[in-house]
């Protein structure tokens, strides 16, 4: 039987958005993040049941969230992740890695 983490990026204009079941994804992907916007802020945050990241909304920056946004998916893509649901609304991905048995 398969096993898959999942993951989500969310972006518009104006804000950049992910989640994930795994709170290291989140933590990778903020980190490569850092490297190019270092004042990025966060919006919002949620943590886990073991009080790791594992959702937020970013902020700042300077107006290449679209951008920033395909970078995630990009990143993501080129880690074994794999998008498979757009939407419902633009801009919204869903996205699973398949785990190793």
């Amino acid at each position: 039987m398969k096993r898959y983490r999942y993951a989500e990026v969310r972006f518009s204009a104006y804000f950049v958005g992910v989640s994930s079941t795994d709170s290291l994804t989140v933590e990778w992907l903020l980190a490569e993040l850092k490297k190019l916007f270092p004042d990025f802020q966060f919006v919002w945050q949620t943590l886990d049941f073991e009080g790791k990241l594992c959702a937020c909304n970013i902020k700042n920056l300077h107006g290449k969230d679209v951008s920033v946004g395909m970078w995630m998916l990009q990143q993501l893509g080129l880690n074994g992740w794999e998008v498979f649901q757009v939407g419902p609304e633009q801009g919204c991905f869903q996205l699973r890695l398949e785990e190793e048995t």
